[in-house]
């Protein structure tokens, strides 16, 4: 009586959440029958996951195990500030030390009691928001998403503890939200008088805004994705849905409403593949990338992709760096072509090309038809420049790995899969970003580009705990 019949797929799921219930309920003493092989699946049924949730909320509530502490109560103080901002201020939170994974059922939320707030389970509690409590609206989320990913700090563990500079205060739910309502007021401001700047100033919008300059680009033969006009595309049957013209006339707004629709997503992606897949030379027959020269990025006042950068060479590499080759600085390179670097500094490096892959991966997986612009991602190393993350030059991505190697912490012998999510998470964002800008070729970091910024990360992050 009271049996949970469950298989393989119960008890080795790679489903975070049935992972921790069956594990859960496992530890707990709930009777937990294998299905033996050739067993009549109408006798013996497999459990659902809504009947492994409602045990393992009966387990917990009846255990009285809920969350009093003061740590508790601060992070209590957090999600009840975002989801007021959100409208469902009146939402029940639990907090278990049990529970490691949060999740959500008839509208209340069990969360894990946590000694510090991480970036991560923020954003997962927003993604179980979006999916699953009703009265969420789109807007509300991507503002908030968007405001997350740029006030606070990835979770960085040292050996001892979390490193002081990203741990997460109470008082930083009110830098997110204030910050997700000034992003409100500027999709707002843009869709009363789109002629006005990006802040809602009078400053009126170039008819086509600077993008990031460089000098001497790359050979002509190359197609530059981010200087197209409307004539690179002659297939009359899909909308010109990326013009800057259409959407200023009100035609189809930047709006995350609209959130839910991918229709325009998906015309504007398979738009830029068909002409990345049409150039006449894609394969960087070039090794060098020209220094830097950026002009007005039409980014507001809370840009922090402008940023100088060397000329780089490319260059091969060998297994201990992840193979392939990789954009160097003339420093770096010589010293990869001499051998000056240690095998710690080699393996850091090809443990961030893996976690870029990841990313990469996790991307394509959410939006399978990015796969031809994806393929335009390339590792670099400018190890002259720490302030930029990576660049679009209009043919391809670099990533600059050097400025991720602080956060890469700990021994690199003990780093293996799985990696980071904050690190992974990072990426993802680094390569929505600048996907982005082959999308939005005259959007600069304004409206237009944050708006389709948003749709591809948003459908990432909803893909990520599935």
């Amino acid at each position: 009586k009271g049996a949970i019949f469950v298989s393989r797929k119960t008890t080795v799921s790679k489903d975070p959440f049935i992972k921790w219930a069956a594990s859960f309920l496992q530890k707990n003493g709930a009777p937990l029958v294998p299905i033996e092989k050739g067993a009549n699946r109408y006798l013996f049924e497999e459990v659902s996951k809504s009947e492994l949730t409602d045990r393992c909320i009966s387990i917990l509530l009846e255990g009285g195990r809920s969350n009093t502490s003061s740590n508790g109560g601060f992070a209590r103080k957090f999600f009840s500030k975002i989801f007021t901002s959100m409208g469902i201020g009146r939402t029940k939170i639990h907090f278990f030390a049990d529970v490691t994974i949060a999740f959500v059922h008839n509208a209340e939320f069990f969360i894990p009691e946590v000694t510090h707030l991480t970036r991560d389970l923020i954003i997962r509690v927003l993604n179980i928001c979006n999916s699953h409590i009703e009265g969420v609206d789109g807007e509300s989320y991507s503002c908030l998403m968007q405001a997350v990913f740029e006030i606070l700090p990835p979770t960085v563990a040292t050996t001892t503890a979390i490193a002081p500079n990203t741990i997460i205060e109470a008082a930083d739910a009110v830098k997110v939200v204030n910050r997700a309502n000034t992003i409100r007021k500027e999709i707002k401001n843009f869709l009363s008088n789109p002629m006005c700047g990006d802040d809602g100033s009078d400053a009126p919008v170039a008819e086509e805004p600077a993008r990031k300059k460089r000098s001497s680009m790359s050979p002509p033969s190359t197609q530059d994705l981010t200087a197209l006009d409307d004539s690179d595309d002659d297939d009359d049957n899909v909308t010109k849905s990326t013009s800057t013209s259409t959407r200023s006339e009100g035609i189809i707004p930047p709006s995350s409403s609209n959130i839910c629709d991918n229709q325009q997503l998906e015309q504007q992606i398979q738009r830029i593949s068909r002409i990345a897949k049409g150039g006449a030379n894609t394969s960087d027959e070039t090794n060098i990338i020209p220094q830097a020269v950026f002009g007005d990025d039409d980014a507001g006042n809370h840009d922090s992709c402008l940023r100088a950068s060397s000329s780089l060479e490319k260059i091969a590499v060998d297994t201990s760096y992840g193979g392939g080759y990789l954009h160097c600085d003339h420093t770096t390179a010589v010293a990869i072509a001499h051998c000056r670097w240690d095998s710690h500094k080699r393996r850091r490096v090809s443990i961030l090309r893996d976690i870029l892959q990841e990313a990469s991966t996790i991307v394509c997986r959410s939006i399978p038809s990015l796969h031809t612009l994806l393929g335009r991602i390339h590792s670099g190393y400018d190890g002259d420049n720490d302030t930029y993350e990576a660049f679009c030059d209009g043919q391809r991505i670099i990533v600059n790995l050097f400025a991720y190697m602080p956060k890469l912490v700990g021994d690199v012998a003990s780093i293996n899969p799985p990696y980071s999510r904050s690190l992974v998470h990072d990426f993802v964002v680094m390569i929505t970003h600048e996907v982005a800008h082959f999308l939005e070729p005259r959007g600069g970091h304004g409206p237009e580009w944050r708006d389709t910024h948003m749709k591809m990360l948003i459908k990432v992050m909803n893909q990520l705990d599935k």
